[in-house]
């Protein structure tokens, strides 16, 4: 359930996908990548830093190989690409958006995780119920790293 002016919202898992869809179709890599980190904010219900320690804490973001410091660096990479506060001039904007598509899988792989598994949408918890199980993601390097299925999880 989320949580807004002070009134419980209740939102499905169709919701959750539509958001996520409604991202993923902005046309312009920036404004999608801003997107996805909005979505963030709205599952754990937290900016800035205490986001990034929010999603770090959260298992499935742990299983990606996700820590504070990556997930700030791309929280940066966020705000430069958004706000175009650059004292470099455009060569600056130009190599931040770059980095925003070298980044982008990697971030779009962490929310679709975060959809797939946050038991409590809205909420700082970590508590996880995954819907279906992690076969792969692109790491921080940019390679994608796939992975058997652990003992007991459904090859379906």
């Amino acid at each position: 359930a989320l949580r807004a002016g002070g009134h419980r919202l209740m939102v499905s898992t169709t919701d959750l996908g539509s958001l996520y869809n409604l991202a993923m179709r902005e046309g312009d890599v920036v404004a999608r990548y801003r997107e996805l980190w909005r979505l963030l904010e709205s599952a754990f219900q937290a900016k800035g830093k205490e986001l990034s320690k929010r999603i770090a804490d959260f298992l499935p973001a742990r299983a990606m190989r996700f820590d504070v410091p990556e997930l700030e660096s791309l929280r940066a990479l966020r705000g430069r690409g958004s706000h175009a506060e650059s004292k470099l001039g455009f060569r600056q904007l130009q190599k931040d958006r770059r980095d925003i598509s070298a980044a982008m899988n990697r971030l779009k792989n962490l929310v679709e995780q975060v959809l797939l598994t946050k038991r409590t949408w809205g909420g700082p918890g970590a508590g996880v119920r995954r819907i279906a199980p992690l076969r792969g993601f692109t790491q921080a390097g940019g390679g994608l790293l796939l992975r058997p299925p652990l003992p007991g999880e459904s090859t379906r």
